[in-house]
């Protein structure tokens, strides 16, 4: 009832057609149907609160794309244009008149994909607006054009990879999760579940731009983990949020950030919105990282029942990484080769400041800019990941990976298979 609560606080409510699709309770969660019945229960109280006030009940659990494909369809058919708030975005008074200024604005503008009132980023001073244009789709509080949603389907052209910037792929599109870096390039494998990522890509293949307000507008209270598609994160913050926030005339701008300002305004919004708790940069000591990490290399090599290149080549092909390079010719990195030699993997190049021609059988680089592409370059130097990553930034066309997530994840493959087949005898 908060989200409504809020949004019925909105300047502007009043002038306001609002429709509420409510999903039927999934059937295989316990105690899912008295959560849904007590939400409808509560809806009707909002009945005066808008100009007018539709709820569609569904009869059977349609799943969140559906319900909310087919209720956006509903709704921009009929206006031509949309807001959409999930159930978790609570918003503050300012919200309704910052989203349509800004669909009156730049409604006839081919450049703008949507527009988004969330941004737990606190901007510098150098914006001169109260709005700039940041090339991501976000879900958390958002509007579109009927222009623009007719660009989107949910079947989408085979082709749809080879339109987007890689660049923008790797970088941006981390503002959602880690595995949305494999997510856009590599739909085959079937990771895409939600709505709000198709959407990401799609608006990456155009090649357009999104309007996000300078103060965040809303902001996101399902970080609890009682969600289906959220898990918790107590170290969630949006601190660029004002519930209280009234403003009621924007001046609209569609400025982009310049080189440096667009690099710390990716990391702060990553640090800052930490959806996931990885994300968040970490100071661990060299020694102690490297220890994990071999520590996990020597339960892998260990296992004496599990194919370990087996391992590597599940966890590489559901990633869609068939040509990688290694960054660092240390130990760690001289291992990693060594474990890749007897997979489908290809070490296309190595990346080291050395002269180490005469130490590899593949091409080496000193710097990874202006490297040929491949589909992943792994890390090596696990405790300057973080360095590395914010230094290429923008600068490279692939997916950096730390080595250690490589490890982890293969282990815990390793540990799952072994489980797999200790619990089939």
């Amino acid at each position: 009832m908060k989200v409504m609560a809020a949004l019925a606080q909105n300047i502007g409510a009043d002038r306001t057609d609002v429709y509420v699709f409510s999903n039927a309770p999934v059937s295989e969660v316990k105690g899912d149907y008295q959560k849904v019945q007590k939400i409808r229960d509560g809806l009707g109280q909002f009945c005066n609160s808008f100009h007018t006030y539709t709820v569609i009940y569904r009869e059977k659990n349609e799943g969140s794309n559906t319900n909310m494909y087919d209720g956006i369809c509903q709704v921009i058919n009929k206006y031509g244009r949309v807001i959409v708030l999930e159930d978790d975005i609570v918003t503050a008074p300012a919200f309704l008149p910052f989203m349509n200024q800004a669909l009156e604005r730049f409604e006839d503008d081919e450049e703008v994909f949507s527009i988004c009132g969330y941004n737990p980023v606190t901007m510098e001073s150098q914006l001169q607006g109260d709005s700039f244009s940041y090339d991501v789709f976000r879900s958390w509080g958002w509007a579109t054009w009927k222009r623009c949603w007719n660009s989107f389907s949910m079947v989408e052209d085979k082709d749809i990879i080879s339109k987007i910037d890689l660049r923008k792929a790797h970088t941006e599109a981390m503002m959602y999760t880690c595995g949305f870096q494999r997510d856009i390039p590599y739909p085959e494998n079937g990771f895409i579940k939600f709505l709000d990522y198709r959407l990401t890509r799609k608006q990456m293949a155009l090649r357009k731009t999104v309007i996000y307000s300078k103060k965040s507008l809303c902001d996101n209270i399902g970080m609890d983990g009682n969600g289906l598609t959220t898990l918790e994160c107590s170290t969630y913050c949006n601190e660029n949020f004002d519930p209280k926030d009234s403003t009621t005339v924007f001046a609209l701008s569609k400025e982009k950030l310049d080189i440096d300002s667009d690099r710390n305004y990716f990391f702060k919004f990553r640090k800052e919105e930490f959806v996931v708790q990885a994300y968040e940069k970490t100071n661990f000591d060299r020694n102690t990282m490297y220890l994990n990490m071999y520590y996990g290399l020597s339960r892998l090599l260990a296992k004496k029942d599990v194919d370990r290149r087996e391992v590597f080549d599940i966890y590489f092909s559901e990633n869609g990484w068939k040509k990688v390079a290694i960054f660092g010719w240390g130990a760690a990195g001289k291992l990693l080769y060594t474990l890749l030699e007897n997979t489908s993997v290809h070490v296309s190049y190595i990346i080291d400041r050395r002269d180490i021609s005469r130490e590899v059988s593949v091409p080496f680089f000193h710097h990874p800019v202006g490297a040929p592409m491949v589909d992943a370059m792994l890390i090596t130097a696990l405790k300057d990941f973080w360095d590395i990553e914010e230094q290429l930034y923008g600068q490279v066309p692939f997916p950096l990976i730390s080595m250690d997530d490589v490890v982890n994840e293969c282990l815990r493959k390793a540990d799952k298979q072994e489980k797999d087949e200790s619990e089939t005898y």
